[in-house]
């Protein structure tokens, strides 16, 4: 068959990859970066995919529910934000959690970005420590470039 009159979109044309196997506790109201990387589109039309994987442990002392907040941010630039729901149950300080995010970007740029996770709780009582296990690679953030033209 030919295929000569397809396009040449859709192809992954660079992935970076950043990695933590530090454990990091939330405990703030306030949004602090989790884990980033840089990447450089090499056209405009390009596309990028940020995927952001981890296990976390949320951790209450009563039956008291909380939210915590995972966000994608490009430069100073909100992406996207998710909501996670967790219940504290009282025989149990902790409940595992997968948090994880993933995101069709269209940045418009050919200069270097900043691509960061940050989280946040809805309140400062208890805490949630991403990473959990502390394994090798247990946060990571990978970014695709892929082509739109």
């Amino acid at each position: 068959m030919d295929y000569s009159h397809i396009k040449g979109g859709g192809k992954v044309l660079q992935v970076v990859t950043t990695n933590s196997s530090t454990a990091v506790d939330c405990t703030s109201s306030t949004y602090a970066d989790l884990i980033s990387a840089d990447i450089t589109p090499s056209n405009t039309a390009n596309k990028i995919i940020a995927w952001f994987n981890t296990a976390a442990i949320h951790q209450e002392e009563a039956e008291t529910s909380t939210i915590d907040y995972v966000r994608l941010v490009r430069d100073a630039t909100e992406v996207k934000e998710i909501a996670t729901f967790q219940y504290g149950i009282n025989s149990s300080l902790e409940n595992i959690i997968y948090p994880n995010l993933c995101v069709l970007d269209a940045p418009s740029s050919t200069s270097l970005i900043n691509y960061s996770i940050q989280v946040k709780r809805n309140d400062n009582t208890y805490n949630t420590s991403y990473g959990y296990g502390s394994g090798t690679n247990c946060i990571s953030l990978i970014l695709m470039e892929i082509d739109g033209t």
